[in-house]
């Protein structure tokens, strides 16, 4: 992924031109590369608004984000503690921290010279400031690292702030400051009030046909542990995606299973639903549980699927396919915890592939010695362990019972790999 480092000598930036009235006088994003320092030339203004995503790389000093001079003179500068003037004080405000990922937005009013040459800068600026006695004591400069960086002369209208904002929220997954998503025919696709509860970690997949992003795949600067793939989008459709912060952590139910505390909402503002793909980063749970499912629930807590992983990856990643859900649905995660008798170790980490070939209806796993033995663990819909059987690759399953769903495979004591039978599971 590339960053901009401010205060490097290169900078990933890009020009770009949208349509009249919503074109920033400054647009820079990661896709060319110019040197650094970086000044840009702007006419004569009273006020200005700034979008960014930005993150401070000292946390615990005062930073320059930006600063505009006129002529070579810094007359109004933006810190992450407030903003200097020409008279350098100091104008606090609320502290934010700054040292994480943000979407910022800066509406600012300024008095400018129109006799003189302005300009926009960002990296290896100053900015110093002086005491009572008119002594230095402090001298700031761009310590930051920035992603994508818009200006405009100006105030900006509603409609522009809130589709700016979503287009940069989803396209470098950070949540932003209890502001709603807006898309492009304004209408609100997460809201800080109605979607209170799962306001954390809020990533999605859009088409955005004015700011010319298309993604079908989920980014995240932040610590998310599912992610979002769509198949196809058509212009201005947006899939979204939170949770409600709960733990990492399982709790038991009466019979037998363990549901994840952490909870997602999906919403999709589509024309019709899509086929999408989600991918559980299982590393990072905090207590592990085999057999792994995803629930469905609609928003009357009714559960409508649950759905075995189309695949799980080595001990990181279980992969789902949802087919036609609902518009606005609840998600979560149903696993049975390990069977003590069983005692198998965690996900072998090397290179190896399991898969189930409808073919000839056998599992092959590839990666290993021949003769290599395997032992394959066989559950039903529900998650129950039925048996296990030992032999090597590959296995032919047609005269298993029609009651297993779904088989795990483990080679020396270490599970490898974890194959549903799609037939069975339609």
């Amino acid at each position: 992924m590339k960053r901009l480092f401010i205060s490097a000598c290169l900078f990933s930036l890009s020009l770009m031109v949208l349509y009249a009235g919503e074109s920033p006088a400054i647009w820079h994003r990661p896709d060319s590369l110019i040197s650094m320092p970086m000044e840009d030339s702007i006419s004569w203004t009273d006020e200005y608004t700034v979008f960014s995503v930005l993150r401070t790389c000292n946390a615990y000093s005062a930073e320059c984000l930006w600063s505009i001079a006129e002529n070579d003179t810094v007359i109004h500068a933006v810190l992450t503690d407030g903003m200097y003037v020409p008279s350098q004080i100091l104008l606090s405000r609320s502290s934010r921290d700054f040292s994480k990922w943000c979407v910022y937005t800066h509406h600012g009013g300024i008095r400018m010279d129109s006799t003189k040459v302005h300009t926009f800068r960002l990296g290896l600026q100053y900015v110093s400031c002086e005491d009572s006695a008119g002594s230095v004591v402090d001298t700031l400069h761009a310590q930051i690292e920035t992603e994508e960086l818009a200006y405009y002369k100006g105030n900006v209208s509603r409609h522009i702030a809130g589709t700016f904002q979503t287009y940069l929220a989803l396209k470098y997954g950070i949540t932003l400051d209890y502001a709603p998503y807006l898309s492009q025919t304004d209408d609100t696709l997460w809201h800080p009030r109605r979607d209170e509860d799962y306001y954390h970690r809020v990533i999605g997949v859009g088409s955005d046909s004015v700011y010319r992003w298309c993604s079908m795949v989920s980014q995240s600067k932040e610590n998310t542990i599912l992610h979002l793939r769509a198949d196809t989008l058509e212009a201005n459709e947006y899939i979204l995606l939170g949770d409600d912060n709960g733990d990492l952590t399982w709790f038991s139910e009466p019979e037998g299973y363990s549901i994840m505390q952490r909870e997602w909402r999906m919403r999709q503002s589509v024309k019709q639903p899509h086929r999408l793909s989600l991918a559980l980063q299982l590393s990072a749970l905090e207590e592990k549980a085999d057999s792994i499912r995803l629930m469905t629930i609609d928003v009357s807590g009714y559960n409508i699927h649950t759905i075995l992983p189309d695949s799980i990856i080595h001990d990181s990643i279980a992969c789902f396919t949802l087919n036609n859900t609902d518009t606005l649905i609840h998600i979560r995660f149903m696993g049975l915890v390990a069977d003590p008798i069983l005692d198998r170790q965690p996900y072998d980490s090397s290179d190896k592939i399991a898969y189930f070939n409808a073919s000839n209806n056998t599992i092959v796993i590839d990666g290993y010695p021949d003769g290599q033995v395997f032992t394959l663990y066989l559950y039903d819909n529900s998650g129950k362990f039925i048996s296990r059987l030992s032999g090597t690759s590959p296995f032919d399953i047609s005269m298993l019972p029609d009651a297993v769903f779904y088989i795990e495979i483990t080679a020396d004591n270490k599970i490898v790999g974890a194959v549903p039978i799609p037939t069975r599971n339609n």
